[in-house]
């Protein structure tokens, strides 16, 4: 009997969805009937049915709740935070690759892996229709486009395992860089505008260091007019310009076009300096509070943890923490190769100390970054000075369920990268790779990001990563 009630109200909520205007029954792929749920109302009468959210509304939904943050106090600018402006129906590239994401992780979460199938017909939509939009001279600079790019990039990551999928992520973010450039000057004229660029090119900051290239001029003098734009102090503003700055560095050392040794190092201590003292004293909202406890060791780094306002200030701190890594790799590289040369050169007291520094501060860079990861992954809510927010410390165990994930996963996300860089710098010891390999493969199984797993698999296979 209910078997063939619910085959009767499938039939009408068909007729109901093909009436809808501007959607069509085919835009939700060959698999929809295997998302309709039907099931019966404990509080009314055994003949009355309720239907139950479709496997794409809840995905939207997941989408949502776990990737796009908006400001809401945070000092920080948020992520994707340029869709809870938009309204009217979604153009179909931003929709597709919205159910993508959210299916992939919904999916997940519920252990349903059957549902892979209808995430990759939704990306290979996505796909379609963002190729459409950038023939289009009207779609091509529409936020909507950039946006959808940005996804198609998030569902890499999500569902990449293999170094293929490292390739394709790197790509959809350099398509991305491509859009910025025919998006023009005015895009920064706008507060949607400008945050949408900001987020866009520190996503790109991470392709760029890998493939050792440095960003297009237009960006870093775009980037700079765009802060120059925001009246108030912002750490996270200044910390995107350095990382601008060492992509600058880093292709000219690698090219060859900086080979001078001084000139190596002295150019990092500056840029370090600017970092170091963006960060010495944060303002109201970036600081962050230190808690001590035995609890938890696997995920719990040497008994301390950080809690910040909130995930993407954390993502701020870490970005700066991994640049200082950076720098201060490049000066301690340089110095040790110029003290091997035949003479050996920089071998006076001032260069050894100066090794010794880079080593303890990227040892405390590194020890920041893991400090921050019982946040991300659901052992700490907010900052306990912030009240209106929600709390929760501890006790912390695994958790899946649609109703039970940790934290919202653009956590999470930007985590996984930085973590990876802790276990590949040159201080890190057997027991760091170990704890990086661990919390890299917790994010990948308990929630659902497949690259943190592969990223994980590299490091313990001790193989580099490949985005070519």
């Amino acid at each position: 009997m209910r078997k063939f009630q619910a085959r009767e109200a499938r039939s009408s909520q068909r007729l109901a969805f093909a009436a809808k205007p501007g959607v069509r029954p085919e835009d939700s792929g060959p698999d929809q009937e295997d998302g309709m749920e039907f099931v019966l109302s404990d509080t009314i009468t055994l003949s009355a049915f309720n239907l139950a959210p479709t496997i794409e509304e809840r995905a939207i939904a997941f989408f949502l709740n776990n990737y796009v943050m908006s400001l809401n106090g945070s000092p920080a600018v948020g992520h994707l935070a340029a869709l809870h402006k938009t309204k009217g129906t979604l153009p179909e590239c931003l929709f597709s690759s919205m159910k993508a994401v959210g299916i992939a992780g919904y999916a997940h979460s519920v252990y349903a892996p059957s549902l892979m199938k209808h995430a990759r017909y939704q990306y290979v939509l996505a796909l379609r229709a963002t190729n459409e939009a950038l023939k289009s001279p009207v779609h091509v600079t529409k936020d909507s486009t950039l946006i959808s790019i940005i996804i198609l990039s998030i569902y890499e990551a999500v569902t990449g395992t293999n170094q293929k999928s490292l390739k394709a992520w790197s790509d959809h973010l350099f398509g991305a860089s491509a859009l910025l450039k025919l998006r023009g000057h005015n895009q920064i004229k706008t507060l949607e505008g400008r945050q949408l660029f900001l987020q866009t090119v520190s996503s790109l900051l991470v392709t760029s260091i890998q493939q050792n290239l440095p960003l297009p001029d237009y960006i870093i003098e775009w980037t700079r007019e765009a802060r120059e734009m925001i009246p108030f102090h912002n750490p996270g503003l200044i910390c995107q310009e350095v990382m601008m700055e060492f992509t600058t560095y880093n292709a000219s050392i690698c090219d060859g076009r900086l080979s001078d040794p001084d000139a190596i190092i002295a150019r990092g201590l500056e840029l370090d300096s600017v970092l170091r003292d963006a960060f010495e004293n944060p303002c109201d909202g970036w600081e962050y509070e230190t808690i001590f406890t035995e609890d938890e060791p696997e995920l719990v780094y040497k008994g301390a943890y950080h809690i910040y306002h909130d995930g993407w200030v954390s993502q701020i701190w870490n970005g700066m923490r991994c640049f200082r890594c950076l720098f201060h790799e490049r000066i301690y590289e340089t110095i040790k190769a110029a003290q091997s040369e035949q003479p050996p050169r920089l071998t006076d007291a001032s260069h050894t100390a100066q090794l010794q520094l880079s080593i303890d501060i990227m040892c405390k860079m590194q020890a920041g970054i893991f400090a921050s990861v019982p946040q991300h992954l659901g052992y700490v809510s907010q900052i306990n000075r912030y009240p209106d927010r929600e709390q929760f410390v501890g006790p912390w165990k695994p958790n899946r369920g649609p109703a039970a994930m940790p934290m919202r996963l653009a956590g999470p996300y930007a985590l996984f990268w930085p973590l990876w860089y802790s276990g590949i710098m040159i201080v890190a010891t057997d027991a760091t790779r170990r704890y990086v390999i661990y919390n890299l493969k917790l994010i990948g199984d308990e929630l659902g990001i497949q690259q943190a797993r592969f990223l994980a698999e590299l490091l313990e296979k001790n193989i580099n990563v490949n985005f070519r």
